[in-house]
């Protein structure tokens, strides 16, 4: 992204930097609206909305040449992107018994890394075709990440945790 603002969209360096620190910024917020979100909506309906804002975001993104749109919606999609930083941990939690949880979360934080990898590689090979094609690329992994939730939210038996209740 630093490169698709500075090369293609022709903003400074410092400008690119703003946009990540406005981005920073919202982190702490979005942690807590993240948290209480999953807690009224569900993991599987916050990944899901998660998803799709970050599409809504990115073809915005692909629509629109101006410098600021683009930042504003840049800062949207980071945002956005972080919505649903727990809720795969929560699933991990509602579905999976609690002699295999750790071992299971260890698992997804280590393919959820490793798929990570490639990532810079692939943008940079995916940047020298056209920049368009890095933004094309995301989406598409939104899109069907969207599709993906919603066919597995019907097959997954969720199950509502017991309530507290004191004695």
């Amino acid at each position: 992204m630093p490169l698709y603002f500075t090369k293609f969209l022709g903003a400074s360096v410092e400008f690119y930097g703003t946009l990540s620190s406005l981005y920073l910024l919202l982190v702490a917020g979005i942690a807590i609206v993240s948290g209480k979100a999953i807690d009224l909506g569900g993991a599987m309906k916050i990944m899901i909305i998660s998803f799709g804002l970050e599409a809504v975001a990115v073809c915005g993104m692909l629509l629109t040449r101006d410098l600021i749109v683009s930042g504003f919606l840049f800062v949207l999609w980071e945002a956005v992107d972080l919505l649903d930083m727990t809720a795969p941990s929560i699933l991990i939690g509602e579905l999976v018994d609690s002699r295999s949880r750790a071992f299971a979360l260890s698992t997804f934080r280590l393919v959820y890394r490793l798929a990570k990898v490639p990532g810079p590689a692939v943008g940079a090979f995916l940047f020298g075709i056209s920049p368009i094609a890095l933004l094309s690329l995301e989406l598409a992994v939104s899109v069907v990440s969207v599709g993906v939730l919603l066919v597995g939210s019907r097959w997954i038996p969720f199950r509502k945790p017991p309530r507290f209740r004191p004695a």
